[in-house]
């Protein structure tokens, strides 16, 4: 499933837009701009919200940064109306912006005006998909009526964005734009605000908009003939069509469907294979927080949960019992609130080895070389994205590498001088909490031990695993293939929620029996979960 948002300047293009959503419920932010979220016709696997910001690139910047803040979204679409600069974009059409300028950006002297510009190029991803929905047409089926008894096109163009209403064609806003931007199709002013938000964010932005004027002087009369309602008509039901042709989070598929091949039973240095890719409440009822959203909720984007998913190698569990060996004095642990800083607002199941028994220690020398391989390491098993930034250092005596993303959640590694190995992922999470799957963290839990295990520090004979979840409060059961959920019970309890480490396993079990590991490790922590209630 994707979010997309879409933000709308005018009433009349929100309208528009709002017509075509169905199931729709309202979600506020504190800063007082209302959405409502729902999903298109035949849609049902992408959630939409949309939100009437005002005109304006400053109100196009707010709106858009409130929507990134609010829900995360995998894009944000700005629809509406625009004026034409060229004859041949007739009114009716539509203009997907391939680049948006601030033209108003310049030096006036005495020798007149030197342009300046800033340009805002389209996401390709997105502009791609665009075009083929031009290609394939049935955006304009949707369409209850046309200008002048011709069915719309769609151009590909360049857009021009400032604070001007521009009614003229001999004006000297019109005599800039004609000298420093005359391929600019149309004219309208809050691209700019809504893409700079976008970059600034991260976040993918695409302008859609429908000819309403032709910016000539006529605009009042084409207004009165109600070629605004019907231009935002149009542009609505293009971006209605550019949502439909997003693709279904891969996420969501089962864990047979992105399994690798399986992985022999090794020694306790076993190679892995790569890894792949609140609302308000209700009542308090025996210690039960129930919770209900007043709006679909907003998910873990489908790439950063396909990168944190982890989908066990076959062959290394056989449900038989494991030689536990229960320990007079539990191992000191360094829990990963040690190692990296806060975790923002997503719920991290922490995976350690401890050592039973202290042994050999890691030298300084090669401590300081291990932040670099972890960071390696991590790239190779795609827990680390390429091209994302890789914190990595030594701490507390731990080479430690880490991502820090406060809003999706911290993912990494780390090697103590005593040989504790950790890894550390975000559970999925949707806007009522994050979800603990019993059917997939087994799974997530076998290929954390498979990474850890290639981590090359000191093996000990016998090693303590150990789970935990921080923070807990958050935290529910359910499904992945649910999200996002309309209700959720989640903890009362604040903190993290941390199995005891007092039985241990010889490493060479652990190797050859991770499956088994990694069910019992999520049974305990699935346990202590609903025991804490």
């Amino acid at each position: 499933m994707a979010t997309v948002v879409i933000l709308t300047a005018l009433q009349v293009e929100y309208a528009a837009v709002r017509a075509v959503l169905v199931d729709r419920v309202r979600r506020s932010h504190p800063l007082g701009i209302l959405f409502e979220v729902g999903r298109f016709p035949g849609v049902p696997q992408h959630e939409v919200a949309i939100a009437v910001v005002g005109e304006g690139r400053e109100k196009a910047a707010v709106g858009t940064t409130t929507a990134v803040e609010l829900f995360d979204p995998d894009a944000v679409l700005f629809v509406g109306v625009a004026g034409s600069l060229k004859d041949e974009i007739e009114v009716g059409d539509v203009v997907v912006a391939t680049h948006t300028y601030a033209y108003h950006g310049g030096k006036e002297s005495r020798a007149g005006f030197a342009a300046r510009p800033k340009v805002w190029e389209a996401p390709n991803a997105l502009l791609q998909l665009a075009r083929h929905v031009e290609l394939d047409g049935v955006w304009k089926s949707r369409l209850a009526a046309t200008l002048d008894g011709r069915p719309p096109n769609a151009f590909f163009k360049p857009i021009a964005a400032g604070d001007v209403v521009l009614d003229s064609r001999n004006s000297s806003t019109a005599s800039r734009l004609q000298q420093h931007y005359n391929d600019a199709v149309a004219i309208e002013n809050e691209g700019v605000g809504a893409a700079a938000a976008g970059h600034l964010a991260n976040r993918p932005v695409l302008t859609i908009r429908a000819i309403s004027d032709k910016a000539d002087g006529l605009k009042q009369a084409a207004d009165a003939g109600g070629s605004q309602p019907r231009a935002a008509e149009h542009a609505a039901a293009f971006a209605a069509a550019l949502v439909g042709a997003l693709p279904a989070c891969p996420a969501r598929g089962r864990a047979e469907d992105l399994a690798d091949p399986p992985l022999p039973a090794a020694s306790f240095t076993q190679l892995v294979q790569p890894m792949p890719g609140a609302g308000p409440v209700y009542a308090v009822q025996n210690g039960t927080q129930h919770v209900h959203p007043t709006a679909p909720p907003a998910h873990l984007p489908a790439a950063e949960f396909e990168a944190a998913r982890m989908v066990a190698p076959a062959g290394s569990s056989t449900g038989g019992p494991l030689p536990w060996t229960v320990l007079g004095e539990p191992p000191t642990v360094m829990w990963r609130s040690r190692l990296t800083p806060d975790a923002g607002y997503a719920a991290i199941v922490e995976v350690h080895l401890v050592p039973a028994q202290p042994g050999t220690r890691l030298e300084y020398r090669r401590l300081g070389q291990l932040p670099e391989q972890l960071v390696g390491l991590g790239r190779e098993a795609r827990i680390f994205a390429v091209g994302q930034a890789v914190d990595h250092a030594v701490r507390d005596e731990a080479a430690c590498a880490w991502t820090n993303d406060h809003r999706k959640g911290t993912v990494g590694l780390a090697c103590h001088r005593n040989g504790q190995r950790s890894a550390w992922l975000p559970l999925p999470k949707d806007s009522l909490g994050a979800v603990l799957d019993p059917d997939e963290l087994p799974l997530q839990i076998q290929r954390m031990l498979a990474l850890l295990l290639r981590i090359d520090g000191p093996a000990p004979d016998h090693v303590v695993p150990v789970i935990a979840v921080e923070p807990a409060e958050i935290v529910s059961f359910g499904s992945v293939k649910d999200m996002p959920r309309s209700t959720a019970t989640v903890r009362m309890t604040q903190g993290p929620l941390r199995v005891p480490a007092d039985e241990a396993l010889p490493g060479a079990s652990l190797a050859a029996r991770t499956g088994d590991v990694a069910q019992e490790l999520s049974a305990r922590l699935e346990h202590a979960l609903r025991a804490s209630r």
